[in-house]
């Protein structure tokens, strides 16, 4: 078998000869060694991907060298123990010590050979399952971890900015003041509420990308109609009509928080950036999908820039001062769409407005 590398354990001169010579027409790598303090010399040295390994042998026996193997190489490759046919129950305690299979003398080379092969294919699924749980294992603890700091982060952050924006405002009520100075707090309070907003977008976003989905059919009339309650409707500057045309009957397969997130992003997005017309979400059913339209009368996107945008930090505007933010949010809503198997998207241009779609797999009866 081509790229495979095997070790051949094994005093016995003529066997190892035999083995090598029927192994390599077979396609396989050969190593050998005589003895079982050889054999571990080779294996902290050389790849190998499977050991051949003889029990009676002078001063190691075959189990005692495995032994040693798994005490000292914790992601040593599998071991067939070669055994004559009166060692059975050798062979058992063997496998008992950590060894694979065993194979009796004389060998049948057609035995060994599935032997190898199912070795091999089971050594590999079994690494493959030890590293999914190792990579589950550090992504819990990273969330976890994750977590916590933006507790922290968000309590110690809020704090003091809570503690500013209480003092500007009591400085702010004292009736002495110039109109220049009331100008400049003014400034300053406004520039406190954006960063308190930035900090809990950004606090949202992590937190959402880091929970595990958890997905299940969402009515989409239903989640918007949260979301008007909860959200937009708390803006009592708020001059733009949001139109809704959704049928009550479409619905998708996603995760409750993540779908909120983006349907808030792209709603609070659309009304950031259109000062005169509407802001109209409707949507349709294309083939098993939903797709969700959103769709502003503000200033466009210029299409250079459609594909930016959901890039980390990407923003649309970024030669102007006048629409700020941090351009987290299109960033987190197109992995939030991808981790629920949809797509996310922009038309349109400048000075006509933007057209935002993201599509998801329809809901399950």
């Amino acid at each position: 078998m081509e790229g495979v590398t095997v070790l051949i354990v094994d005093d016995n001169e003529a066997i190892v000869k035999l083995l090598k010579r029927k192994l390599k027409k077979a396609g396989y790598n050969v190593l050998s060694a005589e003895n079982g303090q050889n054999a571990i010399s080779v294996l902290k040295k050389q790849k190998v991907d499977l050991t051949l390994l003889d029990e009676m042998m002078p001063e190691m026996t075959g189990t005692e060298t495995l032994n040693v193997i798994n005490a000292q190489l914790p992601n040593a490759p599998p071991t067939i123990m070669m055994t004559a046919h009166g060692s059975i129950g050798l062979a058992v305690n063997f496998m008992k010590n950590g060894g694979y299979e065993f194979i009796t003398k004389p060998i049948d080379f057609e035995v060994l050979h599935l032997k190898i092969n199912r070795a091999l294919k089971d050594w590999q699924t079994q690494n493959q399952l030890n590293e999914a749980k190792m990579a589950k294992t550090v992504a819990e603890k990273v969330a976890g971890f994750k977590d916590d700091l933006l507790n922290f982060s968000h309590h110690e952050f809020r704090t003091p900015l809570g503690i500013i924006h209480s003092k500007i405002q009591t400085v702010l009520k004292n009736t002495n003041l110039d109109t220049r100075m009331i100008k400049h707090l003014e400034d300053s309070l406004e520039i406190v509420n954006q960063q308190v907003s930035y900090h809990q977008k950004l606090t949202e976003a992590a937190i959402v990308n880091c929970t595990v989905l958890k997905l299940k059919t969402l009515f989409l009339a239903d989640m918007y109609r949260n979301i008007v309650v909860t959200k937009l409707n708390m803006d009592p500057l708020r001059k733009t009509a949001v139109v809704e045309d959704l049928n009550p009957r479409y619905s998708v397969w996603a995760d409750e928080n993540a779908l909120r997130f983006v349907l808030v992003n792209l709603l609070e997005n659309a009304l950031k950036f259109t000062d005169e017309g509407e802001v109209r979400i409707a949507a349709s059913e294309v083939s098993g999908n939903i797709i969700v339209k959103i769709s502003d009368t503000g200033i466009g996107i210029d299409p250079k820039k459609h594909g930016s945008i959901f890039t980390k930090l990407g923003k649309a505007d970024l030669n102007s001062g006048k629409y700020p933010g941090l351009g987290i949010g299109l960033y987190t809503s197109r992995i939030l769409i991808e981790k629920m198997n949809g797509k996310i998207w922009v038309e349109g241009e400048p000075g006509v407005g933007s057209d935002f779609y993201f599509s998801l797999p329809k809901g399950k009866e």
